[in-house]
């Protein structure tokens, strides 16, 4: 083990200096990684610090998956249906490469998205669920109007899948009426039957393709919009 040097300085009456050479044994270093779960199909935000070790000195390797650097955080990305994710760190210390720690992620299937209506300045308007697992929603009429695509959402981790078309569904005594959406975005159409649709009034939104995190175009189930 490498020993450096500390200096202990003492004075006397006569103000004499001694100067007295100790061994000082190194600190251990320590790598501290945010603990957060790890989730499939998504690339995971990881922040790796070290103590006294500047940022461009760190590297990290991950066995199940891949990570690299993103400024100054990490993006792992597991391999599909692997259960466990094993992040090693290590530093360039003197020219010599140094492990530190290894650290052991769970990984995990991404939580239920929820409906979300984006607006232009990057708010999200999300309907009032009306009882746990519903497909009932109750939506505010003009929030709805103004707003730029539908999305569906995780908010932890934030990840959007885009909605690629919709229908408007309705059901009446005069027979079945169905709006097309313009791809993510109401169309004209749908905004307006939306707009003279009265308070308390209820229709279908049905017919939504979206493309998963692992790129397949998949199906969203029914929701029926209520108005109020």
């Amino acid at each position: 083990m490498t020993k450096n040097w500390k200096i202990c300085l003492c004075f006397i009456k006569t103000q004499a200096l001694f100067l007295f050479l100790a061994p000082l044994q190194a600190q251990p270093l320590n790598a501290f990684v945010s603990k957060t779960p790890l989730y499939w199909g998504v690339d995971n935000e990881i922040k790796i610090t070290v103590p006294g070790i500047p940022d461009h000195l760190l590297d990290a390797t991950a066995a199940g998956g891949t990570i690299q650097r993103s400024g100054d955080k990490w993006l792992a990305l597991p391999e599909d249906s692997i259960q466990e994710l094993t992040i090693t760190v290590t530093a360039t210390i003197a020219g010599k490469t140094r492990m530190l720690a290894s650290f052991i992620y769970n990984v995990t299937e991404l939580p239920p998205p929820r409906i979300y209506f984006l607006h232009e300045d990057k708010t999200a308007y999300r309907p009032t669920v009306s009882y746990r697992d519903s497909t009932l929603l109750f939506i505010q009429k003009e929030k709805v109007l103004q707003a730029e695509k539908m999305v569906l959402r995780t908010l932890y981790p934030l990840v959007d899948y885009d909605i690629e078309r919709f229908d408007i569904f309705i059901l009446d005594p005069l027979g079945t009426s169905i709006y097309l959406s313009d791809g993510g975005s109401f169309s004209e159409k749908q905004k307006e039957f939306i707009s003279s649709v009265p308070v308390g009034n209820s229709f279908y939104i049905s017919n939504i393709k979206y493309k998963s995190s692992d790129s397949i175009n998949r199906k969203w189930y029914p929701l029926k919009m209520q108005v109020r």
